[in-house]
């Protein structure tokens, strides 16, 4: 793949974000919008680390395993 070619994947989700943080901005009064783009901020980073292993336990747990040899 050559590097002029344009991903949209990361951009879709890179310009999501930024509506998430731009919206919040306009929603609050500018004196909460410091601490609301924080916890914005934060939920993002929770479901960010916490999602993949929520989301990977039922799918360990189950899965179909190689039978044993």
């Amino acid at each position: 793949m050559s590097s002029d070619t344009y991903d949209t994947g990361d951009s879709l989700l890179f310009s999501g974000r930024t509506m998430v943080y731009a919206t919040v901005g306009t929603h609050h009064a500018d004196g909460d919008r410091p601490t609301a783009l924080g916890w914005v901020s934060g939920m993002g980073r929770f479901g960010a680390i916490f999602g993949p292993w929520i989301g990977g336990a039922p799918a360990a747990t189950y899965s179909v395993r190689p039978a044993d040899h």
